[in-house]
């Protein structure tokens, strides 16, 4: 039961003193590890999420971006007028992955009702959640789930599993009723690509669209996933008696853990509208849910730094064929790794672009 203790004992310690960063069930990225060697003469960029790239033989400039993934970040418009400028100039749109892709492979991918790889099946045929649940604790996950966290309960799937699609399923309900009444989770998903829920990734996406610019993706869905499957591998193993016990636990508490995440983002937020490039980092370094450094180390390594190297395999060809707006999580920007350090390195010129 140490994995539930855990994150009672971190939801407690955040609850009973506000001063302290909160940090619940987001996917949290850890401070850079691995070093490479730069130049001592090159500083390392800590403020500024908007550059500009030139020189190298490129005969225009390219722009990169670096964005949080929530509405909110979209107020960034306002306080750096030169970034839709920028954009109007460009010739084509780069983003993390073309998210029309992803809902396409995500929908089917659940129609299949296709488990990730990481997952491996129960321990036995006859365990179901009769033998993990009491039977108050059964009627209350059957009276919540619906759509597809209901189809996956049917088939007797993993309680993680179950928990991240109850998560949609009630952040929906409580985001907005009218709006999302009668949808399932991936209705939902759906539904945020929609006006004001935009994250700031896909509002400026649909910018350049409307424009009638190319939109380009700097990886597949399946490279990506690929990447997220491999993490889970890394992490801690959790028994099934302890994945049901979270779950429940998960919907028992669900206001105070909404709160806590709620909290979590309005800090990112604010930070990043404050232009600091290790806005994510520093509101969740110390309470990571899982304190396993080899696997804070190796996760960060996969989501930040290998994805980095993939993208780099492609961003000098783009930015030489056409004038590109590169917009990707701001994480992906800072460090000896980060992409503003990786392109200098290639003898392009990046500077801060605020006019």
């Amino acid at each position: 039961m140490f994995f539930l203790k855990k994150i009672k004992t971190i939801v407690n310690q955040l609850i009973s003193n506000f001063n302290l960063l909160p940090i619940c069930f987001l996917l949290v990225l850890a401070s850079l590890s691995a070093k490479v060697q730069v130049s001592a003469q090159q500083e390392i960029p800590t403020k500024g999420i908007f550059w500009k790239i030139s020189g190298n033989g490129l005969e225009k400039p390219s722009y990169l971006l670096g964005t949080v993934h929530t509405p909110k970040g979209r107020d960034i418009l306002d306080s750096i007028p030169s970034i839709t400028l920028a954009l109007d100039e460009s010739e084509q749109f780069c983003m993390e992955i073309r998210i029309e892709n992803d809902l396409q492979i995500l929908k089917s991918r659940i129609r299949k009702l296709i488990d990730p790889p990481y997952l491996k099946p129960w321990p036995a045929p006859d365990t179901t959640y009769n033998d993990l649940l009491t039977v108050e604790q059964r009627e209350k996950l059957l009276s919540l789930a619906n759509g597809l966290a209901k189809e996956l309960l049917n088939r007797n799937s993993r309680p993680l599993l179950i928990q991240s699609q109850l998560k949609l399923d009630l952040d929906s309900r409580c985001r907005d009723a009218k709006l999302y009444e009668g949808k399932d989770s991936l209705q939902v998903v759906e539904a945020l690509n929609l006006g004001k829920y935009l994250v700031l990734d896909e509002f400026l996406c649909k910018m350049a669209e409307e424009k009638g610019k190319k939109i380009i993706g700097l990886e597949t869905y399946e490279e990506r996933q690929i990447i997220l499957d491999s993490i889970k591998t890394f992490a801690p193993k959790v028994s099934y008696r302890e994945e049901a016990d979270f779950l429940i636990y998960y919907i028992e508490n669900y206001e105070k853990l909404k709160l806590l995440e709620a909290q979590t983002i309005e800090t990112i937020e604010q930070e990043y509208l404050k232009q600091n490039l290790t806005c994510k980092e520093k509101s969740a370094s110390e309470f990571d849910l899982i304190q396993d450094l080899n696997f804070i180390q190796k996760r960060n390594e996969l989501t930040v730094d290998r994805r980095n190297s993939l993208w780099m395999s492609r961003i000098p060809k783009l930015i030489h064929e056409n004038s590109s707006f590169i917009a990707v999580g701001v994480n992906h920007l800072h460090g000896e790794k980060g992409l503003i350090v990786q392109i200098r390195n290639l003898g392009y010129t990046v500077e801060r672009f605020e006019k």
